[in-house]
């Protein structure tokens, strides 16, 4: 690596006392720096498994650090999270009887007329 003036110098040698002081000195820890901050449609996208914790530790640290900074995806995740917990705690609802055959018939007519050709 070679570094061009002091300000470069400094900041190497706090990316390695970082990683001393983590225990993660290593090419794993130097790829943390290299992938940019996540940006908001990004966020907007990962915003479900986010909440849902269906990501991994490097990429979940990503959006939060977003998160912290972005007052509009925070709003957006807070909206889904509320969203989310509205929906779980309402009661399940059974549908009419008969409700099944009426959508299976109209979707057997719906095919029959598709296949018409005039």
């Amino acid at each position: 690596m070679y570094l061009r003036n002091p300000v470069d110098a400094k900041r190497a040698f706090y990316y390695i006392w970082i990683a001393f002081r983590c225990g993660v000195l290593g090419l794993r820890f130097f790829n943390l720096f290299k992938r940019k901050e996540a940006d908001c449609p990004e966020v907007r996208a990962a915003s479900s498994d986010f909440l849902e914790g269906d990501m991994g530790r490097r990429e979940r640290a990503r959006i939060a650090f977003h998160l912290e900074r972005c007052d509009l995806c925070r709003a957006f995740v807070n909206t889904l999270r509320a969203t989310v917990d509205l929906l779980r705690s309402a009661p399940a609802l059974e549908p009419p009887e008969g409700f099944e055959q009426r959508i299976r018939d109209s979707l057997r007519g719906a095919g029959s007329r598709d296949a018409q050709v005039p």
